[in-house]
């Protein structure tokens, strides 16, 4: 029987983006040792939810704006005990669903710089050009390649990635 801690949890995440430049989460670690490191909105899937509601729904508390879902991009499977942080942190196994999305309403003001705005460690937000993305202390690390895979409808699953 898996316990409440180690069961395999799905979660939406957000590609919103503004000509070549993507809405990231800029977090501060102060557990793990990452120091400032980005991601994007999203996050676990609720009993009862579909995907794209998940989506709708962790946006409004992440970036305190509506977005509409769009096509699927890829597929993230993430297992903590076989990466770099196992060990620290929360043990996790969870597939990610990264779908292109638009702003449906502006960004919170009250997001944008705020400390700890829905996620431990959340510092607000900011938009980062595409090809800037390579430079970055971003998770999943497969997001530095961000600017190819918005133009490739293949390889949607990416499998257990870091």
């Amino acid at each position: 029987m898996t316990s409440a801690e180690n069961r395999l949890e799905n979660s939406a995440k957000a590609v919103i983006l503004d000509g070549d430049r993507v809405l990231l989460l800029k977090y501060v670690d102060r557990k793990m040792g990452l120091g400032v490191w980005y991601s994007l909105p999203g996050g676990r899937q609720q009993y009862g939810e579909t995907l794209t509601e998940t989506l709708i729904r962790e946006c409004q508390e992440e970036i305190g704006a509506d977005v509409v879902p769009g096509r699927l991009l890829f597929v993230r499977e993430y297992i903590h005990a076989r990466h770099d942080l196992a060990g620290k942190g929360r043990d996790q196994h969870k597939i990610e669903f990264y779908f292109l999305a638009e702003l449906k309403s502006e960004l919170s003001a009250d997001y944008l710089a705020a400390d700890d705005v829905s996620d431990e460690g959340q510092q607000g937000m900011r938009w980062c050009n595409l090809a800037d993305l390579r430079q970055l202390n971003i998770f999943p690390t497969g997001l530095r390649k961000l600017e190819d895979a918005v133009n490739i409808s293949t390889d949607t699953y990416w499998g257990d990635t870091y």
